[in-house]
């Protein structure tokens, strides 16, 4: 787990420069295949400074580096709106970020997900403190199963400042702020 927290203030760009470089800096990315999940435009979360970070971190090692953004139920974002939440004007699309794709999350469209498994009606009843008793079907978005590994760019609002990377079983990237 990389992690830097800051209690009274923000974090520098340098400091997060430093800590996405740290975190991305093993051989072991080079050649993969990486989905970098991002919030919509619903969300605050510093995607621009992620996004560049992340491509000049990741952009000449990986075989892909592509972006799902998470819509939740919300409409499809256009070129306009993709570009202006990753920060980049159309010229640096075709050019700097040619090869990256970025997508959006199809919600609406059942067969852009895979099933991945049951949870079960026992399982939702503890986790539910017994108010839900029913199992759930989880499907995923089956973009993920293109990918070696997935990096998730979220911000979660705690009470002191931080940004961490935990891998697990895909690899998280959230940035924690002060509200």
């Amino acid at each position: 787990m990389y992690s830097l927290a800051v209690n009274n203030g923000t974090l520098s760009d340098e400091q997060v420069s430093e800590l996405i470089h740290q975190a991305f800096a093993d051989p072991k990315f080079d050649g993969k295949r990486i989905l970098v999940l991002i919030p919509d435009s619903t969300r605050t979360a510093p995607i621009p400074q992620m996004f560049r970070l992340l491509h000049q971190e990741l952009g000449q090692r990986v075989a892909a580096l592509d972006f799902l953004i998470a819509l939740g139920t919300h409409n499809p974002m256009s070129e306009e709106q993709i570009n202006h939440l990753v920060g980049v004007t159309p010229e640096e699309r075709e050019t700097t970020f040619k090869k990256v794709r970025i997508f959006n999350h199809l919600w609406n469209e059942p067969d852009t997900f895979i099933s991945c498994g049951v949870i079960s009606a026992e399982e939702i009843s503890e986790i539910s403190s017994g108010m839900l008793h029913q199992s759930v079907d989880v499907h995923i978005n089956k973009l993920v199963t293109e990918y070696d590994l997935i990096v998730i760019c979220a911000q979660f609002f705690l009470t002191k400042l931080s940004v961490f990377l935990v891998e697990i079983n895909i690899f998280s990237l959230a940035l924690v702020v002060k509200k």
